[in-house]
């Protein structure tokens, strides 16, 4: 067989700076895949968001030209909508990015989460992601964000899919929010079971945020 490998290197290069201080160390057990790995989820994850706003713009397009037979499928929060006939590739490219947004976002906090404790453990530091957490916290680093972390997990990915709703935001001038449901429920009474995608962006700020505290966190715990 023969083959070759497709060289990328994510633009914002997260560890650099502890993988120079950490090597000026006596130890020399380095998670490289860990970090990498990070690096390259991270990458990921912004172009998914720029994707998903793209969409948006492409439904709210859609859900203008036929606002007609939009119209007749309104409900009040608690009652039960009738479906719009979306154009079908557009539901589903809607669908798939979100769920790979979802998942990338939770998959790059895990793995910083996995590249913290390994490196921890080679400087003789024994903790575990929870305590990671614990002790960001502590140094005033914001997490406030994980409490949409959780609750995406809680969408249970891995056991079915997400669906997709769209609110009426205002009628004057019309616009419209893209909603994530966590199961295909009939009516939005429940807040837990959906969560409206300019929420769930917020996402990618967090993960930023966590990264560059997670970053100067590390820093400190190598000598």
């Amino acid at each position: 067989m023969k083959y070759f490998h497709i060289n990328y290197v994510a633009r914002t290069n997260w560890f650099a700076e502890i993988l120079k201080r950490f090597h000026n160390t006596e130890h020399s057990d380095w998670p490289s895949e860990y970090a990498l790995g990070l690096n390259t989820k991270f990458e990921i994850v912004e172009p998914l968001r720029l994707d998903i706003n793209g969409i948006v713009a492409e439904l709210d397009q859609d859900f203008r030209k036929n606002q007609g037979n939009i119209d007749k499928c309104i409900a009040e929060r608690g009652e039960v909508a009738r479906a719009y006939a979306l154009n079908q590739d557009l539901a589903f490219r809607t669908v798939a990015a979100l769920e790979c947004f979802i998942t990338a976002g939770i998959a790059t906090w895990d793995i910083a989460l996995a590249f913290t404790v390994r490196l921890c453990r080679n400087l003789n530091r024994q903790m575990d992601g929870r305590t990671v957490e614990r002790e960001l916290k502590a140094s005033g680093v914001n997490l406030s964000w994980l409490d949409l972390h959780e609750k995406l997990r809680n969408f249970h990915l891995h056991e079915g899919s997400i669906w997709i709703a769209v609110e009426v935001s205002s009628d004057d001038p019309r616009s419209y929010r893209l909603i994530i449901l966590r199961r295909n429920t009939k009516d939005l009474s429940n807040a837990e079971d959906w969560i409206a995608w300019d929420e769930l962006e917020k996402l990618y700020q967090g993960l930023r945020e966590g990264l560059m505290g997670l970053q100067g966190w590390l820093l400190k715990q190598i000598p």
